[in-house]
């Protein structure tokens, strides 16, 4: 066993064990995000055990964290973003699909267009409500210009309020009216989804529907052959 005090033979030791693991004839390298977050918590463990007087301060492993390359997720320039809408608006308007595929890529072409006028996270836009549409209702009656509507986004632990761009408040009204032909003309409760089956339960994804129109569109990967996905970055309509 290796002892603490020698803090030496602790660092020499600690650092492969880190990065490197065997199991039986295998052997994984872990991600060096994955490996600087360990050594994080290690590294908290004897400051922690050297507080409460167990080893001394200069027993504490000096172990450099691994450098994390930067790896920006991948996004779309507007012109692929522009590319992206009319292939959407195009697939969903098809009168050859049945109405089950159409109902699908109506609310893709919703999701993609709130996304874009918004900026929120697939997250925040699974945990919308119609309650977080504020004003929304009340402004039903109204043209699109004369609408004065705040979002209230939820995403991970965090919420924020924004205004959204007019141009993605007209998808607002088509997943509405999705609502009400699905539910005898009733209008969504204020915790209803804005993003629902036609039974009214949540959408948690809509990966499959989404890499459908990347495939079509030719933009499943970016000029560094990186996939795009939900969470993908997109630019402000």
């Amino acid at each position: 066993m290796v002892k603490v005090s020698d803090r030496r033979v602790v660092s020499d030791r600690f650092r492969p064990f880190a990065s490197d693991k065997s199991v039986g004839n295998h052997r994984f390298t872990f991600a060096p995000a994955r490996t600087s977050a360990d050594i994080s918590v290690l590294r908290q463990l004897f400051r922690q055990a050297a507080k409460w007087g167990y080893i001394n301060q200069s027993q504490i492993p000096d172990v450099d964290t691994p450098r994390v390359p930067p790896s920006p997720r991948p996004s779309y320039s507007p012109g692929e973003m522009t590319k992206l809408l009319k292939l959407a608006q195009k697939r969903m308007e098809d009168r050859k699909v049945n109405e089950e595929v159409r109902r699908d890529r109506t609310i893709l072409y919703a999701y993609v267009t709130v996304a874009c006028c918004t900026g929120m996270r697939p997250t925040e836009l699974r945990n919308l409500n119609w309650g977080d549409l504020l004003g929304y209702r009340e402004g039903l009656s109204k043209r699109l210009g004369d609408r004065d509507i705040r979002i209230r986004a939820r995403g991970k632990g965090k919420s924020r309020e924004f205004i959204p761009l007019e141009y993605g408040l007209s998808e607002f009204d088509r997943l509405w009216r999705m609502w009400k032909a699905n539910h005898d003309d009733k209008e969504p409760a204020d915790t209803d989804p804005v993003f629902a089956a036609p039974d009214g339960r949540r959408l948690t994804s809509i990966n499959k529907s989404l890499n459908a129109l990347l495939e079509a569109a030719g933009l499943k990967e970016d000029h560094r052959g990186k996939k795009r996905d939900a969470y993908t970055g997109q630019p402000r309509l």
